[in-house]
């Protein structure tokens, strides 16, 4: 009698132990996932406002760090802040707005980022909306998640097509 309940102890006590635990993989995605999509639109919002500080707090200062846009390759955190650089005075002149975030970790310390974007800017014949597409790999450094490469690409109108 002693061993039986012994072992019904033992499965009231371990039981949650063991479900929680096999919970713990999922709940780490999804915790990492929040984590990304915050950072992605932190980066959206600070682009917006044309606040490179912030933008650049974001990114990884690993010497490999990267930004591809329009098929130009920048590398280094010093030359993407630079880049960067070209957005300060123009905030309102145009908007980058973000579809859903899909997130897939990439193991405990990197996760990918893919999701559509959409830019808004002012030019001389008016507003031109821009479709693209955009992908970022992150690092987990510490407790935060840094941009380590980020590639965004937009759907440029072809001169010679009409609109509908």
């Amino acid at each position: 009698m002693r061993r039986v309940t012994l072992s019904v102890l033992l499965a009231v006590i371990l039981t949650p132990v063991l479900v929680s635990g096999a919970d713990a993989p999922a709940a780490k995605r999804a915790t990492t996932r929040a984590a990304v999509r915050a950072v992605v639109q932190a980066l959206v919002d600070a682009t917006n406002k044309a606040d490179v500080n912030a933008m650049m707090e974001l990114y990884s200062r690993r010497p490999e760090v990267s930004s591809i846009g329009e098929g130009v390759i920048t590398r280094g955190w010093d030359a993407i802040h630079t880049l960067s650089g070209q957005m300060e005075g123009k905030e309102g002149s145009y908007t980058v707005s973000a579809g859903p975030i899909d997130v897939t970790p990439l193991g405990a310390s990197y996760a990918l980022a893919v999701f559509p974007l959409t830019i808004k800017g002012a030019t001389p014949q008016g507003t031109v909306e821009l479709p693209g597409a955009a992908s970022m790999i992150l690092e987990k450094s510490g407790s935060t998640w840094k941009i380590l490469n980020d590639h965004t690409s937009t759907n440029w109108p072809n001169p010679g097509q009409k609109e509908d």
